[in-house]
């Protein structure tokens, strides 16, 4: 695991105590109302950078990394990855999410008129009858589709351990919060694949959290707990 940087108490008092004297109140400022390039005679440079990132992982269907199981390029972050566990959205961030209305993106011609024609809505005449999508919307030229019947599943996690707190260190078996344990454990890693498909009555103290935890270069493998699941 990876450990932080401490202070020692009397560092605090002192960095409080430097805090207090050194930095001055905030107050009161006018803003500009125009553009500051026009402010003077001499142009003025953007801060703003927009980047298109066009790498190789823009094209991957997982998020974060380790999400892409036997996928994942770096051979030490590969972990087992179930099919129920890539297309649940608590697992793989990029997964679909039923909970979530996906609207489509806005989008204005040259000339700067609002257009629907480029990204159509998705409704039944746009997907035939709610049969088939476009694999690509994003890029016009794709026409291509794929059939949804038989074809369309997303995963849900329904949490059967609550935790005491975030870290997800301290969990009890439960269908639902209480005020000891309120914290739903969708997901938890824990440092062994034993400890990872363990009964919490035998899971040692600490074994499992909510954050990531990096054992490479020990007899350990990287390893996730999920509780319960269904379609």
């Amino acid at each position: 695991m990876q450990s932080g940087r401490f202070f020692k108490p009397k560092s605090w008092m002192a960095l409080a105590a430097f805090w207090s004297v050194s930095l001055p109140l905030c107050a009161a400022t006018d803003l500009s109302t125009s553009p500051l390039s026009g402010a003077a005679a001499a142009p003025i440079s953007p801060n703003v950078m927009f980047i298109m990132d066009d790498s190789l992982s823009m094209e991957w269907d997982y998020l974060p990394d380790w999400a892409g199981g036997k996928n994942n390029t770096d051979a030490s972050f590969r972990i087992d990855v179930d099919f129920w566990q890539s297309a649940n959205s608590k697992f793989n961030g990029v997964a679909y999410n039923p909970a979530i209305t996906y609207e489509i993106p806005v989008y204005y011609t040259p000339a700067g008129a609002l257009t629907t024609e480029v990204y159509k809505t998705q409704n039944s005449a746009n997907t035939n009858g709610w049969m088939e999508v476009r694999n690509n919307p994003y890029l016009p030229s794709d026409t291509s589709t794929s059939e949804l019947v038989g074809n369309a599943y997303y995963f849900r996690t329904i949490p059967g351990e609550y935790c005491s707190s975030i870290s997800l260190r301290s969990c009890a078996k439960q269908n639902a919060p209480d005020t000891d344990y309120p914290h739903p454990a969708y997901l938890r890693w824990c440092n062994s694949k034993a400890n990872a498909g363990a009964d919490l009555d035998d899971l040692p103290a600490g074994a499992c959290q909510a954050t990531e935890i990096d054992n490479r270069g020990t007899t350990n493998v990287l390893a996730t707990r999920a509780c319960r699941r269904r379609t």
